[in-house]
């Protein structure tokens, strides 16, 4: 900013700030690399006495949390292909992922998921109204049943082979369920035996 105006040439020194504007943005992404190292000496009985790594670190080469993280987010929440998500890290971070190593976080975060999604199911059982359906899907190229069974504030999802029965996840949260159930109508006829059991808190919707 000029400290003198440009017409008269007189001083500007009482200038303010008279507004402002904003810009958000990303910082560029990179990859930080963090190198674990542990110690070892020898004794003078000559036991070798060696450091530990972090619990965390059990492979010479593997992915952070964080990158976890951010391949669960749209593998999972928005059901972005394996592949795709493989190329967006790839583009974005300059990180070259394998199919196998998704799967693996996948796995990974589903086991450390699994006594969250219990409490959901407990749930489920313990809510006054539980509503089930299910839709087909499928998985490694074989139909699946996509199954739901959702509360006002949960929502529990499973999915299993075509073969199996398509109430199979009404009958598991049935016997424990505490209020009424409802369920979309056109189930198989050998459901509807499973169906019965439950009769009296079962609400059919078309």
């Amino acid at each position: 900013m000029l400290m003198t105006y440009d017409a008269c040439g007189g001083a500007l020194d009482e200038a303010h700030m008279a507004e402002a504007r904003q810009v958000f943005d990303i910082p560029p992404q990179r990859v930080e690399v963090t190198e674990h190292r542990i110690l070892e000496a020898r004794c003078t009985c000559g036991k070798v006495h060696r450091s530990d790594f972090p619990e965390a670190i059990t492979a010479t080469m593997q992915y952070g949390p964080r990158v976890q993280a951010t391949v669960i987010y749209p593998t999972q929440h928005h059901m972005l292909p394996i592949l795709r998500t493989i190329r967006i890290m790839r583009d974005t971070c300059g990180i070259a992922l394998s199919p196998g190593a998704v799967v693996r976080m996948i796995h990974t975060t589903a086991g450390n998921l699994a006594p969250t999604v219990a409490r959901i199911a407990g749930a489920v059982r313990e809510a006054r109204v539980a509503h089930f359906d299910e839709t087909g899907m499928r998985v490694a190229s074989k139909l699946h049943w996509l199954h739901a069974a959702v509360t006002q504030t949960v929502t529990w999802v499973g999915y299993m082979p075509a073969v199996a029965r398509r109430l199979s996840t009404l009958s598991a949260f049935c016997p424990d369920s505490k209020g009424p159930l409802s369920m979309m109508a056109g189930l198989p006829i050998e459901s509807m035996t499973a169906a019965m059991a439950c009769a009296t808190r079962i609400t059919c919707g078309s």
